[in-house]
């Protein structure tokens, strides 16, 4: 596990869009909207609901908060979003890199190492190169420190 990095990054805010419709397209028009003022998404969590609607959870650099929520502020009504909640106390904290692949349980170990530290993970995304965790950016410090001991990672 010589080639895993820690990823922190506590200039985050959180976007979510609650009970957007859930067809074809909505996801096309969310994403559209934010790249075309130029943005990156970090990490995305949508989740389909009972009742033909889902939420939409982004997170993205906190220093865009104006051009973000302007453009979902316009969006949601269009595409008939029940909700838009924003949370700019959170913090995207996990591992990195390519030796993650190969290795399974990796993600289970960094969910239980920050478990430990009684910090709640609020969103979740993972990939075949990194495990990032979205956390409330007070517990920050302490999240850092358990993926650090529980992955042999120097600081």
């Amino acid at each position: 596990m010589n080639e895993l990095h820690l990823f922190v990054d506590n200039d985050v805010m959180r976007v979510t869009l609650r009970g957007v419709p859930d067809h074809p397209g909505v996801a096309a028009e969310v994403f559209s909207a934010l790249g075309d003022l130029g943005l990156n998404v970090d990490l995305v969590v949508a989740s389909g609901r009972s009742d033909q609607r889902a939420d939409i959870s982004v997170a993205v650099q906190d220093s865009h908060r104006i051009q973000v929520v302007a453009a979902l502020k316009d969006l949601a009504p269009r595409i008939g979003a029940v909700d838009t909640l924003y949370d700019m106390e959170v913090a995207l904290v996990g591992l990195a890199g390519a030796d993650l692949a190969p290795q399974p349980g990796v993600a289970g170990r960094v969910f239980r190492a920050i478990s430990k530290k009684g910090i709640n993970i609020e969103l979740i995304s993972t990939s075949l190169s990194s495990v990032l965790c979205l956390i409330n950016r007070s517990w920050l410090e302490y999240a850092e420190e358990a993926i650090r001991e529980e992955f042999g990672l120097a600081r």
